[in-house]
């Protein structure tokens, strides 16, 4: 929805290995705690993810051991997204991504919200999918 299987397989180079996706799932949310919390800081960040995480597990069971820490950390992120097959690893991982991406969204708007993700990987031209659809390019 929000390009979270684009950036997965950008930084894990498109790689069938659990590992290698959850190596870039960590990667990106590193860069997306960075990039947003010049904006709403640390604690903000924190919520944000909180909130995306719980919102992931829903749908991805993979993630049920996954934390959110007050600092927009995610603690068991690479040991859940590995011990899955890549699909499911990528699946979750862009869950993660998609929905702390939908809530910068509707309260940012989209071009404050994904201006900082369009910053930090501008060779994706990253666009809204307000239709809910895979990102499967």
């Amino acid at each position: 929805m929000y390009g979270g299987r684009r950036l997965l397989r950008h930084e894990s180079g498109g790689t069938g290995d659990p590992q290698a996706v959850a190596a870039a799932a960590e990667l990106v949310c590193a860069r997306l705690r960075e990039a947003f919390g010049e904006l709403v800081g640390a604690v903000g960040v924190g919520a944000l993810y909180g909130h995306a995480l719980r919102r992931a597990q829903l749908s991805a069971p993979l993630l049920e051991g996954v934390e959110a820490r007050s600092d927009g950390t995610l603690t068991g992120l690479t040991k859940a997204l590995g011990s899955g097959s890549a699909p499911e690893a990528e699946a979750a991982g862009a869950a993660v991504i998609d929905h702390f991406l939908a809530l910068l969204v509707s309260l940012m708007g989209e071009d404050v919200g994904l201006r900082p993700v369009r910053r930090q990987w501008p060779e994706l031209n990253l666009e809204v999918d307000f239709d809910g659809g895979s990102d499967s390019t």
